[in-house]
């Protein structure tokens, strides 16, 4: 198949980064807009269907990855780092996961404990991360899951969660 040379940007320009890089970097890269870089996303995982890779967008991020069956292949070979939480950690990563973006307070007011340490060692893992959006300075930070989560539950899109 031959491929564009947009196409061909924006694949290198992924794999040359481990983690996700934002919509809006990778348009600049591939010379763009974001509203043309979707088509060209779009292109890119056409090309790479039954490849055994993938691309992840999430959060107005994109990024390589295994995909999703060969994944969970993967992790019963792999000799790696195995991801065990705790109950407390499992409810606060839930909770951010449905209700994102969610603050400290609305998570503790679900509970009925505090979150702090829960929140700090979630985000020490990469799974949760504040949100950027803030409509003012005087609103408490939010929480949303990351791709890391979202690679590590197995998840291609947000919209698997609400759908659940």
């Amino acid at each position: 198949m031959n491929t564009s040379p947009q196409l061909a940007k924006l694949h290198a320009f992924l794999f040359a980064h481990s983690d996700a890089v934002p919509v809006a970097s990778a348009a600049v890269f591939v010379g763009c807009t974001p509203d043309e870089l979707a088509g060209v996303v779009a292109e890119l995982q056409a090309w790479l269907q039954d490849s055994g890779v993938e691309v992840l967008q999430t959060n107005d991020n994109l990024q390589l990855v295994v995909d999703k069956a060969i994944g969970l292949e993967l992790q019963k070979n792999l000799r790696g780092e195995q991801l065990q939480l705790s109950p407390a950690l499992l409810e606060v990563l839930a909770i951010v996961a449905h209700a994102q973006p969610i603050s400290r307070g609305e998570i503790d007011e679900i509970r009925g404990v505090g979150s702090d340490q829960a929140l700090r060692n979630l985000q020490a893992l990469g799974l949760v991360e504040p949100s950027k959006e803030r409509h003012a300075t005087s609103t408490p930070a939010t929480y949303i899951t990351t791709a890391s989560f979202l690679r590590r539950m197995g998840i291609r899109s947000l919209k698997e969660i609400t759908q659940a």
